[in-house]
């Protein structure tokens, strides 16, 4: 069962990954998923800091811009 932040997190991205716009699925038994941080401040735990990636996703992002800071606007 999701935590509640998770919930909110996961709603205010309307339940879809913010790199690749496709949907996330929450379910316990669904594919692995990695936090984000939008600001890259791993100290910034504020639930409109954080978003949810497919781990794929947040790899090639990561991958393609190493030094990024801003990271991504989730609308």
């Amino acid at each position: 069962m999701p935590s509640e932040k998770f919930k909110k997190i996961w709603e205010n991205q309307k339940g879809k990954c913010p790199f690749c716009d496709q949907p996330m699925d929450i379910s316990a038994d669904a594919e692995e998923r990695h936090l984000h941080h939008i600001n890259g401040d791993h100290k910034d735990n504020k639930i409109s800091n954080l978003v949810y990636a497919h781990v794929h996703c947040h790899k090639q992002y990561h991958a393609n811009y190493p030094k990024s800071k801003r990271i991504i606007t989730v609308i």
